[in-house]
């Protein structure tokens, strides 16, 4: 804290606070750039570390809703386990006949997704035309060939050969709150520059519909949330956690 003339801990405070501010700010820039804003935008807050300060930042953004996957910590890994395989091949068409090069780049596509250990009937194979015009890009079937190249740019057949794996479906959500969940301690936090003891709450404890209010610190084995005075949580029926403004 030297170079600020502040103890440690104000110190951490007053970078928390300048952070959760910067990141408000270039939130709210990308919401706008969106043409929406932040009163109909939710945020979401995901890895081991993403949810500690999310109320700040929300509150910074003037977002007042936030979710927080039940696999916040690994969300990311998670939701490439469920991806697709895909393969994307283009060539430019360059007069060429677009079906003659569209058939080179799907026995290419056959060749690879079966080396990815997917037999080739085992996959989906959309095929068409790609190019640039005014400054985006505009798609079209193998059958537009004679007439896409009209203004349009390095003409391309694209072949993606796509093999779908299974997914997990979602529990839908009925809203309702349920009791409020139970406190399994206390902690003392430095909240805004002022240390409080706070109830913290067991993250793998949480049950459909339970119900929390801040300021309280949620945490577990893979995640770590402090809900601020001024926001609520529920637990959703797929078990994640909807935070709101009060």
């Amino acid at each position: 804290g030297t170079p600020l003339g502040q103890d440690a801990e104000t110190a951490a405070v007053t970078t928390i606070e300048a952070f959760q501010a910067a990141a408000g700010a270039n939130i709210v820039a990308a919401i706008a750039a969106s043409g929406r804003t932040p009163a109909d935008t939710c945020l979401i807050a995901f890895g081991g570390g993403g949810p500690m300060i999310i109320t700040g930042i929300a509150a910074a953004a003037g977002i007042r809703r936030i979710i927080i996957p039940r696999l916040a910590s690994v969300f990311s890994a998670f939701g490439i386990g469920f991806s697709h395989l895909a393969h994307v091949y283009h060539a430019s068409l360059d007069g060429n006949d677009a079906a003659a090069v569209a058939a080179q780049l799907r026995e290419r596509a056959e060749r690879d997704m079966y080396g990815e250990g997917v037999a080739p009937e085992q996959c989906r194979y959309d095929i068409g035309l790609w190019g640039a015009k005014d400054g985006g890009v505009v798609e079209g079937g193998l059958a537009d060939a004679a007439r896409f190249g009209a203004g349009v740019d390095d003409v391309r057949v694209s072949v993606k050969a796509v093999h779908e794996l299974p997914t997990s479906d979602l529990v839908a959500d009925d809203g309702k709150r349920g009791a409020a969940a139970g406190s399994s301690g206390q902690a003392s936090v430095n909240v805004g520059g002022g240390k409080a003891d706070l109830a913290t709450y067991d993250d793998a404890a949480l049950a459909a519909g339970e119900t929390l209010a801040g300021p309280a610190l949620l945490r577990g084995a893979y995640l770590t949330c402090l809900i601020r005075a001024g926001w609520s949580l529920r637990v959703t029926n797929n078990l994640d956690l909807i935070i709101e403004a009060d």
